[in-house]
């Protein structure tokens, strides 16, 4: 099956890098593995509390109430309360 191959050339050219990029087969966008459900923000809380104090508990669900993601609360509540 001569010339029926995707990946030769039909012109003689030397290759340039761009023309490599051409042939290169479509990049897949990377399995993450099985999706696991997100917590709720109440279970996500109950299991952050287990390795944090009540005022750095209350401090996260005060800024969340206001409007900030969990990771932004909890950021804020370690630099204000520490652990």
């Amino acid at each position: 099956m001569k010339g029926n191959s995707p990946m030769k050339r039909k012109d003689k050219k030397p290759m340039m890098s761009q023309d490599y990029l051409d042939l290169a087969p479509p990049k897949s966008k990377g399995k993450r593995g099985p999706k696991v459900p997100a917590l709720s923000k109440e279970k996500q809380l109950e299991a952050h509390a287990e390795h944090h104090t009540k005022k750095h508990m209350a401090l996260m669900r005060k800024l969340m109430k206001e409007g900030k993601t969990f990771d932004e609360a909890h950021k804020a509540a370690q630099k204000k309360v520490g652990k």
